[in-house]
């Protein structure tokens, strides 16, 4: 049987970036009993202007879902989830629901019932918001033991670099320093010329990687490259596709959101294909709750590597 609940909540931080700012989220939680009367529970929390779907088509889609019959730990053979393949961050929830439900029978965690290590893993901070607020934000990271941080850039690319700057200077190289850009082209703002200036400064301050800059790729010539929203061109109904097509000079990374990519089973195949062509992966979250972010978390102790992810609570 299949519950939905609606809830929303204001983010303790307002999360901005050079799409927008977001100060409430919605989601939609998933209720779904297994056989043995044990009940799951899953959060689909699509991203307005980010996520390919919507939270009203995401409930429409699942409010169709009366049973699901599991077959294997892969969704794509359940029934009552082939309808839901263009709604990714319905797909997540489903399958968080009944994988939460079956470790409950099992009496184990979801980590221990995927054969995955149980335990913490190194997670990024999320840094946004007014520039000079930037060092107080990664004082209080550093205080709770986050050594690497993700600022989002492209609203003021001068004041964002003067501010990077500080904190390198303050904290040298004990911290890593990551850069989301979401699409913006420094070159719009600023010219090509100055760009390429902002690039190569980006390069000498040991950025860990820049997450899908915009414009010119020869901006960001000597930084590492992490694809985030354009995984979506090669991520569909369908499934995974060849990430061939995405695997331009510079690119090092691949970031997995879950909730974009359809789901546990399918960011796990994005993560294999993207290491046949030597990228590491890092998990991330669409600003879920607390259900969704847990189940990020679960996906990165699967994925572990040497780099920190993104499953710190935004608030």
């Amino acid at each position: 049987m299949v519950g939905l609940e609606r809830r929303s909540w204001e983010l303790e931080r307002p999360v901005r970036t050079s799409k927008g700012t977001w100060h409430v989220r919605e989601s939609l939680l998933v209720h779904v009993e297994g056989p043995g009367g044990f009940e799951g529970v899953g959060e689909a929390a699509p991203l307005v202007g980010y996520s390919p779907d919507t939270l009203i088509d995401v409930e429409h889609g699942l409010a169709a879902v009366r049973e699901v019959e599991v077959c294997g730990l892969d969704p794509d053979g359940w029934g009552g989830v082939k309808g839901l393949g263009a709604l990714p961050s319905a797909r997540f929830a489903l399958e968080s629901a009944v994988l939460r439900s079956w470790a409950l029978q099992e009496g184990v965690t979801v980590s221990a019932l995927l054969g995955w290590r149980d335990g913490p893993v190194p997670v990024s901070q999320m840094v946004s918001g007014p520039t000079d607020g930037w060092i107080a934000k990664v004082s209080e990271g550093w205080r709770r033991g986050v050594r690497t941080h993700k600022f989002k850039v492209g609203v003021d690319w001068e004041g964002e670099w003067c501010a990077l700057q500080g904190i390198r200077a303050r904290w040298g190289a004990a911290i890593r320093i990551r850069l989301d850009a979401n699409g913006a082209d420094p070159s719009k703002k600023v010219g090509l010329r100055d760009a390429l200036v902002w690039g190569q400064r980006c390069s000498g301050l040991g950025v860990e990687y820049v997450e899908e800059p915009g414009g010119d790729r020869a901006i960001w010539k000597g930084c590492c490259i992490a694809l985030d929203e354009s995984l979506g061109t090669v991520v569909g109904p369908w499934g995974v596709g060849d990430l061939r097509s995405l695997m331009g000079a510079g690119v090092g990374v691949v970031v997995l959101k879950p909730s974009v990519l359809g789901g546990m089973h399918r960011s796990i195949a994005v993560a294999r294909q993207a290491a046949r062509f030597g990228c590491a992966s890092v998990v991330s979250h669409t600003l879920e709750g607390t259900v969704g972010q847990e189940m990020c978390a679960v996906l990165a102790r699967g994925i572990g590597g040497a780099l920190a992810h993104g499953v710190e609570s935004a608030g």
